[in-house]
C-alpha cells in the first residue's frame, strides 16, 4: 500500500491473477501490454513462483511498441471512438479527391471499411516490438504498400473477374457446339 491508501499495480496484478486462475482455471494467462511494463511483469510472475503457484510458469507477457504521434483534435489522448470517427471521416475526403471514385450507395459504410483497413495494415507492417510514428497521410496514401491500396487492388481484381465471369458466360452462349457448323471448331470447344 502506498501513503496515501491506494495499491500499487503489482499487488493489484497479483490478486487479479490469483483470482482469475480462481475462477477460470486457465491454461494459460496472456497479458498484452506496451514493452515498457516486461520487467513490471517478470517481478509479478516471479512473485507469484516465490508465493508458491506453480501456474505462474504458464503466465506470460506478450509485449508490442508503442504508437508515437497520434493525437485528435479533442487533445492529447486518444479514444478509439475518436480514432474511428476520424478515419471515416478522412477517408471520405480522401475518396471525393479522387476522380475515379464511383457513386456508392453507402459511402460512409465503405469509407469506414476501407478507412479500417488502412489503418489496421499501418498497424501490422512494422515489427511488433518497434515503436513507430504515427502519420494519418501515410496510412491513407493509395499507392504503395497500404491498406488502402490493398482495397483498391481488391476491388479492381473483384471487377475483373466478375466481367470475365460475365464475358465467359456470353462466349459459352454464342459458342456453344450445337451452334458450330464446323466439326473441328465443335471439336476444339
Amino acid at each position: 500500500m502506498r501513503s496515501d491508501g491506494t495499491s500499487l499495480y503489482a499487488t493489484r496484478d497479483l490478486a487479479a491473477a490469483i483470482d482469475r486462475m480462481d475462477k477460470y482455471n486457465f491454461d494459460t494467462m496472456i497479458y498484452v501490454t506496451d514493452k515498457g511494463q516486461k520487467k513490471h511483469f517478470q517481478q509479478v510472475f516471479q512473485m507469484l513462483k516465490i508465493m508458491g503457484y506453480d501456474w505462474a510458469e504458464r503466465c506470460q507477457h506478450v509485449p508490442f511498441g508503442v504508437v508515437q504521434g497520434m493525437k485528435t483534435r479533442r487533445g492529447d489522448v486518444t479514444f478509439l471512438e475518436d480514432v474511428l470517427n476520424e478515419i471515416q471521416l478522412r477517408m471520405l475526403q480522401n475518396m471525393a479527391s479522387i476522380k475515379t471514385t464511383k457513386e456508392l450507395k453507402n459511402p460512409q459504410e465503405t469509407a469506414e471499411r476501407v478507412g479500417l483497413a488502412a489503418l489496421i495494415i499501418q498497424d501490422f507492417k512494422g515489427l511488433l516490438l518497434s515503436d513507430y510514428k504515427f502519420s494519418w497521410d501515410r496510412v491513407f496514401q493509395s499507392r504503395g504498400d497500404t491498406g488502402v491500396f490493398l482495397q483498391y487492388t481488391h476491388a479492381r481484381l473483384h471487377r475483373d473477374h466478375q466481367v470475365c465471369f460475365c464475358l465467359s458466360k456470353w462466349l459459352l452462349a454464342f459458342l456453344l457446339p450445337s451452334r458450330v457448323n464446323s466439326p473441328v471448331a465443335a471439336f476444339c470447344l
